[in-house]
């Protein structure tokens, strides 16, 4: 009996430890829309200011007439909530659990120059999980 309530303890806790699933770039934690605009300014910010402010990309690639782009990104998800409690109280977390939160992303176009040309900061919506919840869209 001991036993069955230390494992239980020990998955608990695991859980607990696995629920809260950020990742991402750190810089872009507190960024809003007002805040990327009032750091970027398209034709002057250059790379290696970029660099300084958010590090280095989650991604890199290029355009199609070869204009070099960086992709930042942070995701927020937590699988405590409302919503998402039900798949660990039914099936304790070992058929998997559903996960939900808030993804920013900064994607960033840069000139010949290596000057910003454009820039996009955004928020949405995600949600994902493991086992018999995961989807499509996974974090």
């Amino acid at each position: 009996m001991k036993k069955s309530k230390t494992l239980t303890t020990i998955m608990l806790v695991g859980f607990l430890l696995q629920a809260c699933a950020s990742g991402g770039n750190q810089s872009l934690v507190k960024s809003t829309d007002a805040s990327v605009n009032g750091a970027i300014i398209k034709g002057e910010t250059n790379k290696s200011q970029i660099e300084s402010i958010y590090g280095d990309p989650l991604e890199t690639s290029f355009s199609d007439s070869g204009n070099l782009i960086y992709k930042y990104r942070y995701d927020d998800a937590s699988g405590l909530n409302a919503k998402t409690a039900v798949s660990v109280l039914f099936t304790w977390g070992l058929a998997g659990y559903k996960m939900q939160g808030t993804r920013l992303e900064l994607v960033i176009l840069f000139d010949e120059s290596n000057l910003v040309k454009n820039f996009n900061f955004s928020t949405s919506e995600v949600d994902g999980g493991t086992g018999i919840f995961a989807k499509n869209n996974k974090l």
